[in-house]
């Protein structure tokens, strides 16, 4: 299986891809019903917030193909200091596959970014809410270190009310 990982991003002012195409990414995730759990925290309820978010300076998305089909997105947002939150969702159509290596290599490309001045990124991390075992599997599965549980770290809009988070980080020396 062959990774490619494409930026959505400008070119002589251009996007790389289609608004349509990029509501079809979130189209994608909630027909697998995967929207809602990724979105939890409610700032993202439909396709064209989805859009929105992704076009939103500070955010940045990547659309992860494998073999010329569409595994899923990742994206990394609230960047400061050389540190970026990431965020993943694998496609219905990819479960069960060889997703953690396709991950961890999608991790490593991406805080590998740089020129000669140096690396863009030192640090990932994420919030997964601690319910979702399976993600936070995932997560360490791809080389993640867990730091622990934040209590009331991450909102979910569905409950009205903050619950806890597990932080996940990602370092170059992690992989």
């Amino acid at each position: 299986m062959e990774l490619k990982i494409f930026p959505y991003t400008k070119k002589d002012g251009l996007r790389t891809r289609t608004d349509s195409g990029i509501m079809a990414l979130y189209d994608q995730m909630a027909t697998d019903g995967s929207a809602g759990i990724v979105f939890s925290e409610g700032h993202i309820d439909s396709r064209e917030s989805f859009l929105k978010y992704m076009k939103a300076p500070g955010t940045y998305l990547f659309v992860l193909k494998v073999d010329d089909e569409i595994m899923g997105v990742t994206w990394l947002d609230e960047i400061k200091d050389k540190t970026a939150f990431n965020h993943f969702c694998v496609f219905s159509n990819f479960w069960g596959k060889d997703t953690v290596a396709l991950g961890k290599t999608t991790l490593q490309k991406l805080i590998h970014i740089g020129d000669e001045a140096g690396y863009v990124f030192e640090v990932f991390l994420g919030k997964v809410p601690a319910w979702n075992k399976r993600a936070v599997e995932f997560a360490q599965a791809c080389g993640g270190v867990n730091l622990g549980v934040i209590p009331y770290g991450i909102k979910d809009a569905a409950k009205e009310q903050n619950i806890d988070a597990v932080l996940i980080y990602y370092t170059r020396e992690t992989f």
